[in-house]
């Protein structure tokens, strides 16, 4: 569940659902954990997983160009750090 979450969290954006997207990152940060011990697909975690956490952190923070009207009040970066990466 949550690899598609994170996948699509820079779409919710794009897309212009903000309030999801604002609720999407929260629950991210909160509850994903890549403490795992499991094998995984180093592609699929690269362009799937990394580029949807990086994105999605550029326009939470704001930092993304065009992207400040979905900007997070409060955001602190909780993307950058989840658990076990």
């Amino acid at each position: 569940v949550a690899l598609s979450l994170i996948d699509s969290l820079d779409t919710l954006a794009v897309l212009g659902n903000v309030s999801e997207f604002h609720w999407a990152v929260e629950w991210v940060g909160k509850h994903v954990s890549f403490d795992q011990d499991v094998e995984v697909s180093v592609f699929e975690t690269n362009i799937r997983l990394l580029g949807g956490l990086l994105s999605a952190h550029m326009l939470a923070a704001g930092e993304a160009v065009g992207g400040a009207h979905v900007a997070l009040e409060g955001y602190d970066g909780a993307l950058l750090r989840l658990p076990g990466g």
